[in-house]
C-alpha cells in the first residue's frame, strides 16, 4: 500500500517538471533549453537520492587517462574517488564512482538515438578498477514517433540490446520506461507503460532509487509510491543457456505466465509458456528451470506440475534422477498440508524415489528420502517399518558419516522394538556430531528401555536414568 504523501509529493514533482520544461518551450536558443531540460530533471532526482549521492555532469574518466563524451548528467558516489570539479557539480569522475549517467532529449529522435549508442559505446570502453558498470540512460521528454515504441527504434539499432545493451534505461514521458535484468542464463526487457499524471516518470524514478537502495543494503523505495508493483509487462526475454527468445509480439503471453505463476495457478502458467515457447525440448527445459526455482522457494505444486509437464514434453527428460528426486520431496512435503489425500500423496512420492534410485542408485539421500515416505505410512506395519531399515542401511552404507540417517534408521529401530540396535546407532550418530542434543536424548531414552527390559549393560546407571526421567537429568 503506498503512503499518499509520498506518492502526491512526486506527481506534484512530475508536474512541475514538465511544466517548467513546457515554459522553456519559449526560449529561443536551443542550446539553453536543453540545459535547463537537464537541470530540471537534476532537481527532480537530487531530492530523493539517499545520502551519499549526489549529481553531476561532465566527463567520466579512467585511471589509463581516457575519457567519455560530454555526460548530460550523472549520479556518483561521495564516498568513492573523488572528482575533479571545475564548476559547482561539473568536471571529470571516476568511472568507479559513476553509478547512473544520462542522455537527456526534448524530443526523441533516430539520430539521437544512434548518438546516444556511440556515446555510450564509448563509456563503455573505459577500465574500471571494480567489475560493477556504469548503468546508461536514455530520457527523453517527448518523440516524433506515432506509430511503434522508443524501444523498438532502439533495438533497430543497437544489434546487442538482447545480449548487452548500450542502453539500459529508457523513459520518454507519454509513452513509458524500459529497464533490463540480465544474469548469466537470460536477459528480460521489462516495460511500464505511460500512466496517468505521467507518473511513468515516478515509476522511473523509483527504479532508479530502489537500484541504489539495494547496492547500499536499504530498504526498497517504490513500495512508498508504486500501487501496483507487478504492474511493468515483459516485453522482450532472451534465454541464453536455453537459446530462445520471445519477441515483441509474445510479450504479453509470457508475462502472463508470470502473472499466472506468481498466482499459483500453474496449469495456466503452462499453457500462456506453451504459446510463447514453440520448440517443446526448450520449453521444457524452462518449465525445468521454474521447477527448480520453486525448489528452492519450497512452492511444492509448482514443482509437481512444471516437472511433470517437462516429461511429457521432452521424454529423456525421465532419465535425469534429480527431477524425480525433486518431485517426490514435493509430493512428500504436501502430504503434510493435504493430510485427506496422504496415502496417494506420499505413494507418488515412494514411486518417484524408486524410480530416482534406479537411475542413480549409488545417490545415499534417495534412499533416506524413500524410507522417509514410507515410515510415513507404516505406522505398525513391520513389512514397510523394515522396507525403511533396508534403505536407511544402504544410504549409511554408502555414507556412513550420514548423521540424518543415522538418527532416522534409529527411531526405525525403536519404532521395531529393537532398543539395544537403536541405542547402538544412536552411539554412532553421537560420534559424529556430539554436540547435538537431540541424538543424546533419543540415546538416553533407549537406554531406560534397556533398562525397563532388564538390559543390566546400559551406558548410563539406572540412578541416573531415573533421575533423568523424572526431569531432573542434566548432561554434565
Amino acid at each position: 500500500m503506498v503512503h499518499p504523501v509520498y506518492k502526491t509529493r512526486i506527481e506534484t514533482d512530475i508536474k512541475i517538471l514538465i511544466f517548467t520544461s513546457d515554459e522553456i518551450e519559449h526560449i529561443k536558443h536551443k542550446g539553453l533549453r536543453g540545459a535547463f531540460r537537464e537541470s530540471s530533471l537534476g532537481r527532480l532526482l537530487q531530492s530523493y537520492l539517499p545520502f551519499g549521492w549526489d549529481l553531476g555532469s561532465g566527463e567520466v574518466v579512467d585511471y589509463l587517462g581516457k575519457s567519455s563524451s560530454e555526460i548530460d548528467l550523472l549520479i556518483y558516489n561521495k564516498a568513492s574517488i573523488p572528482p575533479i570539479l571545475f564548476r559547482e557539480s561539473e568536471g571529470c569522475y571516476p568511472v568507479e564512482s559513476c553509478f547512473y549517467v544520462f542522455e537527456i532529449k526534448t524530443t526523441s529522435n533516430a539520430s539521437q538515438i544512434k548518438e546516444t549508442i556511440e556515446k555510450f559505446k564509448n563509456l563503455r570502453q573505459l577500465k574500471r578498477l571494480a567489475p560493477r558498470k556504469t548503468i546508461t540512460v536514455y530520457f527523453a521528454y517527448n518523440t516524433d514517433l506515432k506509430e511503434k515504441s522508443e524501444f523498438e527504434r532502439y533495438a533497430e539499432y543497437d544489434a546487442n540490446f538482447g545480449d548487452d545493451p548500450l542502453i539500459d534505461v529508457l523513459c520518454v514521458i507519454g509513452q513509458g520506461y524500459w529497464y533490463h535484468l540480465k544474469d548469466s542464463h537470460s536477459i528480460t526487457w521489462y516495460f511500464f507503460k505511460a500512466q496517468e499524471n505521467h507518473f511513468e516518470v515516478g515509476l522511473f524514478l523509483s527504479g532508479i532509487i530502489n537500484t541504489i537502495n539495494k547496492i547500499n543494503s536499504q530498504q526498497p523505495f517504490g513500495y512508498y509510491v508504486i500501487d501496483n508493483v507487478n504492474s511493468s509487462k515483459i516485453i522482450y526475454h532472451r534465454d541464453f543457456l536455453r537459446d530462445f527468445d520471445i519477441p515483441f509480439d509474445k510479450g504479453d503471453m509470457f508475462t502472463n505466465g508470470y502473472r499466472e505463476h506468481e498466482l499459483g495457478n500453474y496449469s495456466a502458467a503452462i499453457n500462456f509458456f506453451l504459446k510463447s515457447i514453440q520448440e517443446q525440448r526448450k520449453l521444457a527445459s524452462f518449465l525445468v528451470k521454474l521447477a527448480t526455482e520453486s525448489f528452492e522457494r519450497k512452492n511444492y505444486q509448482a514443482i509437481i506440475e512444471y516437472t511433470s509437464k517437462a516429461i511429457d514434453l521432452y521424454p529423456p527428460l525421465k532419465y535425469n534422477y534429480r527431477l524425480f528426486h525433486r518431485r517426490g520431496i514435493a509430493y512428500f512435503q504436501l502430504d503434510q498440508l493435504n493430510p485427506e489425500n496422504s496415502e496417494n500423496l506420499v505413494a507418488k512420492s515412494i514411486d518417484d524415489f524408486n524410480f530416482a534410485i534406479k537411475l542413480n542408485p549409488a545417490n545415499p539421500e534417495l534412499r533416506y528420502c524413500l524410507a522417509c515416505s514410507k515410515l510415513r505410512i507404516a505406522g505398525l506395519d513391520r513389512s514397510l517399518l523394515t522396507d525403511a531399515l533396508n534403505s536407511l542401511n544402504k544410504a549409511i552404507e554408502l555414507n556412513p558419516l550420514y548423521e540424518q540417517a543415522l538418527v532416522l534408521r534409529g527411531t526405525t529401530y525403536n519404532m521395531l522394538g529393537q532398543f539395544a540396535e537403536a541405542r547402538d546407532t544412536y552411539v554412532k550418530a553421537m560420534g559424529i556430531n556430539s554436540a547435538n542434543e537431540e541424538i543424546l536424548k533419543n540415546l538416553i531414552i533407549q537406554e531406560y528401555n534397556l533398562s525397563l527390559c532388564g538390559e543390566q549393560n546400559t551406558l548410563i546407571s539406572h540412578e541416573e536414568l531415573g533421575n533423568w526421567m523424572q526431569g531432573n537429568y542434566e548432561d554434565k
